[in-house]
Formats: C-alpha cells, sequence, structure tokens
C-alpha cells in the first residue's frame, strides 16, 4: 500500500545520503558524518565510538533534539525566506519533521525530540510561547502510554528525557553561576552551560548503569561543540546538493573532511589523558534516588531564589 511504497521511497532517499556520503569521504569520515546525520553508528570504528564515549561527546552520534532543532531552525527560516504561509509552513514542517524520524529509525531519543519539534513548531504556529518542559512532558507521557515499558527499560528514553530536564532546569541555573567567571565569547559559556546541566541530570543514571564517569566532558563538549552545528548544516546541505548534482562530491569533501578530522584528532587525544574517565563502584537504585532528590531540592532552591525579587 501507499505506507509501504512511502517506506520504500524514506529508506532509497536514506541509502542515496549514505551513497553521497562515501563519494565525497573516506573512512572512518564518511561512518562518522553518516552517524551525525543519520544517526547510524554501527559502522563506526569502535576505537572512535569508544573516544567519544570516554569524552562525553557520543550525544553528538545520536539524532537528538539537536538535530530536530537544526532542521526546524533551517525550515523555518527557508520558508519564510520563501514567503510561504504561515499554516502551510506549520503543515510542511510537521510533515517533514515526521518522515525524518522514520528515515532515521524511530529511537525513543528521536520520536521525543520530534514531538516536542512538532510542539515547537505547533507553539509558533499559534503564536504561544513554547513553554519547553509541558512539551517535555507531553511527549513524555504520549510515549510512555503508547509503550509503557519504555519507562523502566529503554536507557536511551530515560536519558533524553533527563538530559531535556537538564537543559530546561539545570542550564540556566549554571549559566548564572558562569556569568561571574566566564565571558559570553563564541556563544562558549551557554555551551559549557548546557552541557553541564544535561550531565548534572544524567549522571546518576550514568554512574549506576556503566559505573564510569567521564570527568573530561565539560571540556569536551566545550572543545567539540562549537563545530557540530556548523558541520550537521553544511553535512546536510552538502548531500543533498550532491544527490542532485554528484559531481560536487570532491569539493563537499574538501570542506567537511578537515572539520571531521578534527573531532577524531582531539576526541582521540583528550580520551589518552589520565583520568579522563573514571571507574566508580557499584551504586544502589536507593543512591541513585537519593542523587536525584538532591538535585532536585538544589534546582528547587535555584528557582526559587532566582524568581524571588
Amino acid at each position: 500500500g501507499n505506507g509501504n511504497h512511502l517506506l520504500a521511497t524514506l529508506f532509497r532517499f536514506r541509502e542515496r545520503m549514505q551513497v553521497a556520503i562515501a563519494l565525497a569521504l573516506p573512512e572512518p569520515h564518511a561512518s562518522l558524518m553518516a552517524g551525525m546525520l543519520l544517526g547510524n553508528k554501527g559502522t563506526l570504528a569502535k576505537n572512535i565510538t569508544e573516544n567519544f564515549r570516554i569524552t562525553g561527546v557520543s550525544h553528538i552520534l545520536a539524532i537528538s533534539g539537536f538535530n530536530i532543532t537544526l532542521i526546524l531552525f533551517f525550515l523555518v527560516t527557508v520558508l519564510h525566506t520563501l514567503h510561504v504561509s504561515r499554516r502551510l509552513r506549520f503543515w510542511l514542517t510537521l510533515t517533514i519533521i515526521v518522515l525524518f524520524i522514520i528515515m532515521v529509525g524511530a529511537e525513543a531519543s528521536v520520536v521525543r525530540a520530534g514531538i516536542m519539534g512538532g510542539m515547537m513548531a505547533l507553539a509558533g504556529y499559534v503564536g504561544r510561547r513554547n513553554q519547553a518542559w509541558r512539551a517535555l512532558l507531553l511527549s513524555a507521557a504520549a510515549m510512555v502510554a503508547f509503550h509503557p515499558a519504555i519507562l523502566v527499560f529503554d536507557l536511551g528514553f530515560q536519558l533524553s528525557f533527563l538530559s531535556m530536564l537538564g537543559l530546561i532546569y539545570a542550564a540556566p541555573m549554571c549559566e548564572a553561576l558562569l556569568a561571574h567567571i566566564m565571558p559570553t565569547f563564541w556563544g562558549l559559556r551557554q555551551i559549557l552551560a548546557t552541557t553541564l546541566g544535561a550531565i548534572l541530570l544524567t549522571l546518576p543514571l550514568l554512574a549506576f548503569t556503566f559505573h564510569q564517569i567521564s570527568l573530561i566532558s565539560p571540556g569536551a563538549n566545550l572543545i567539540v561543540l562549537p563545530i557540530v552545528a556548523p558541520l550537521t548544516m553544511v553535512g546536510a546541505f552538502g548531500i543533498l546538493v550532491m544527490i542532485l548534482i554528484p559531481w560536487s562530491a570532491p569539493l563537499w569533501g574538501a570542506i567537511l573532511w578537515p572539520l571531521l578530522s578534527y573531532l577524531i584528532g582531539i576526541t582521540s587525544f583528550l580520551a589518552q589523558l589520565p583520568f579522563a574517565s573514571i571507574t566508580i563502584p557499584d551504586i544502589s537504585p536507593l543512591m541513585v534516588a537519593l542523587m536525584y532528590s538532591v538535585i532536585g531540592v538544589i534546582l528547587w532552591r535555584a528557582r526559587h531564589v532566582s524568581s524571588s525579587p
């Protein structure tokens, strides 16, 4: 039926994207680009995946809210420039988000990000300021209602939900603290604040699951993240151009290769540093609950203090 035809078309398009990436870039650069844009980490060399994990930047290999936000930003900008009506802009954006989610394989983090992205688009359409926590809560509730087991058994869902909570609640607190000691140069303060916010909320669960903590993560994110957004945008645009004009592949390869080399090189260097990550003993679920209670109280107090006159 039509559904199968749509799926086949989407997967064909995904394959064409992968072919374009392979035309433009050698390995391991091609696999890294495919991981960042399409979320397929399977082909990436083990040592690179491991370096990303030790340095706490593996999140750039997962399709997440970041990718959806970039797509939203790109679409809204293009459609706005083309003077597309608000209503059509909303429906086009929503359709492309849904197609993208299906194309990259609907993992929990992608679906959550997609639902939140859809709500951001809806908020823009009805002219209300999107309250991120409401969107997060609604997307989580919708996913749990549809598939209750993910609440307990899906680590990807738990981590993506917690890191979003970190971005909404902990990042502003971290930014307020950093304001005294760090300039806004290159948006680095915001990058560090969002990194710390996400780390704060995911650390207890990660420590409980993997018995390992990345000490270098805040610094690594500070060095790596400024180029991730431009690299993702240029990469996505380049691939779409290559699908239409295959002979432009060497040009795009020349642009993307140095940026990807930087990512591979810097994570490899940082992962080799002593104490980049430390192993910790087993912690009990009770301990995890206690850690989250403490974090909750700190965030509640911080919000209270910042909102009081």
